[in-house]
Order: structure tokens, then C-alpha cells, then sequence
């Protein structure tokens, strides 16, 4: 691709923010998001000279979006440092140092029971059995749902038995193993008549399963409950690893954690584990 934005030491903020757009984000799942955040830089910083950025001006966009939930500011702040990561890296400018980041909120996760689970499940096949078939496989596998519709029938495993990730949000590439329940599933999928797309789930739109979860969601009298998202599978699948004796370190390979303290949210999850640890005090 001919990149038609030119960059220099003289540019500005603004410009390195047409760049990185049409360098990193145009084909992207998440490009409506991008540009939104790549608006709000613009409005905020985007008159400020490559060779003036400093931390300084990473605070100042900080302060400018002050009143975002600490977790939508991680996202614009991790989508401007990349910026000036790249432009550093194509030597436009001085290497920047983030300061340190908004504290994120104590975990508000839920973990769907197996009852629910199922409700969910049936209720989803009313709007698309493919909507259901995404669920089982988001609350099997722990993928994020952006990783599960991305996912390519070249990245799973001949007998269904894994699943490899390569476009992980951390970065770097996790294997994940399949249950039997799965396995089953993607052998179907791949069997179905009149598949379409390169893997199993490439034909949903992510917009459409959302409204379809919304739906059930209200029917099933959890309207209130904002927590109840298609990412409350993802927590319950760690959950139930914990729960069941899974070591944390095992857990934040399979979620693909890239901080360890992300997994050790779900640490209170295992309080038998906890005391049969402190039990080793007790011996001999």
C-alpha cells in the first residue's frame, strides 16, 4: 500500500495522526473506534510540533479528557503512545515516556452460572444459531470476541484440538486448546452446508450479535445489569478455570494476559487453593 501522508520533523501531531491511520488502523475491526480517539487528539494536541512532544503533552491530553472512565482513557492513551512510539521509531521525534496511566477501576466481572449460560444460549439460537455457536465458543475457549470472529480455519488444528490467536490485543500469538464440547462444534461449522467466509465465525457482524445479545439480555431480566456483555463469557470461562484448581500462571497463558496482575483479579475466585498454599506452612 502507497502511504500518501507524508511525515518529517516539522510535522505536527495532527499529521502523524493521519499516518497512523492510514498506516495501522484503515482495515482494522477497530477503525470506527481509531478514529473517534484520533479526533479527540487532534482537538486536543493536534497543533503541537513532532519535535515539541514531550510527556507534557501526553498529560495534557490527559487532562483535557479527564472526565472518560479510567478504562476508555487507558485506550486513547495506549492509541496516542503507539503514535509517538512509530514516529520515534521512523526517527520524526524524541522518544516519549508515558506517565503513568489512570488507575483501573476494582474488577466488576461477572461469571454467568451454568443455568444462565444456557438460557443465554438457547435464547440466542431464537435470533441465529450462529449467534449461539459464538457464545459456547467464547465461554469454552476465553477468546475475545474480536479474536473469535477474526479466527481462520488455517489457525486451527487439523482434529480441532486448538486453536492458535495471532492477532492477540496483547500481541504475540497463544494456543489455546479446545474442550470437547468445541472441537464438536468446529467440525460442524466447518462440515455445515453453505459456510461462508474463511473461518468459522468470519460472517458475523459484530454489531449485529451485539443487538441479538441485547435482546436476550432484556428477556432474560438482566437489562440492568451493564456488566452482562458478550465479554462476561470471556470472564467466566477464567473463572471457572480458577474455581476449578487451574494455577493462575496456566490461566494467564490461556487468556493471554500481558500483565500478571490481570489475572490475579480472579485470584479471590480460589480460596481453597489459597489455603491449601498456606497449609505447606503447617507440614513437617
Amino acid at each position: 500500500m502507497a502511504v500518501t501522508v507524508k511525515i518529517s520533523q516539522t510535522s505536527s501531531v495532527s499529521d502523524l495522526c493521519d499516518w497512523i491511520w492510514e498506516v495501522h488502523y484503515t482495515d482494522t475491526r477497530s477503525r470506527d473506534t481509531v478514529r473517534s480517539i484520533l479526533k479527540q487528539i487532534k482537538a486536543s494536541i493536534g497543533d503541537v510540533n513532532l519535535s515539541e512532544v514531550t510527556r507534557d503533552t501526553v498529560r495534557k491530553f490527559m487532562a483535557d479528557r479527564e472526565g472518560d472512565a479510567p478504562s476508555s482513557l487507558r485506550r486513547k492513551v495506549a492509541v496516542l503512545m503507539k503514535m509517538f512510539n512509530e514516529g520515534f521509531a521512523e526517527g520524526w521525534m524524541d522518544q516519549v515516556r508515558p506517565p503513568p496511566r489512570p488507575r483501573k477501576q476494582k474488577p466488576n466481572h461477572i461469571c454467568l452460572p451454568v443455568e444462565v449460560e444456557s438460557k443465554v444460549v438457547a435464547r440466542l439460537s431464537e435470533q441465529g444459531p450462529l449467534y449461539a455457536e459464538l457464545a459456547v465458543f467464547l465461554v469454552d475457549t476465553g477468546m475475545r470476541c474480536g479474536e473469535a470472529l477474526s479466527l481462520r480455519w488455517d489457525a486451527i488444528q487439523d482434529d480441532y484440538s486448538a486453536a492458535t490467536v495471532v492477532r492477540s490485543k496483547a500481541g504475540g500469538v497463544r494456543r489455546i486448546p479446545m474442550t470437547n464440547r468445541a472441537s464438536k462444534l468446529l467440525a460442524k461449522l466447518r462440515n455445515r452446508k453453505g459456510r461462508v467466509g474463511d473461518g468459522p465465525f468470519r460472517s458475523v457482524i459484530y454489531h449485529s450479535f451485539w443487538q441479538a445479545w441485547r435482546r436476550v439480555r432484556k428477556e432474560l431480566g438482566f437489562d440492568e445489569d451493564r456488566r452482562f456483555t458478550p465479554h462476561a463469557l470471556r470472564h467466566t470461562f477464567a473463572t471457572r478455570l480458577v474455581q476449578r484448581g487451574v494455577p493462575l500462571e496456566a490461566v494467564k497463558t490461556l487468556m493471554g494476559h500481558a500483565r500478571y496482575d490481570q489475572t490475579l483479579e480472579y485470584a479471590h475466585h480460589a480460596p481453597a487453593q489459597l489455603q491449601d498454599a498456606i497449609s505447606v506452612l503447617e507440614s513437617g
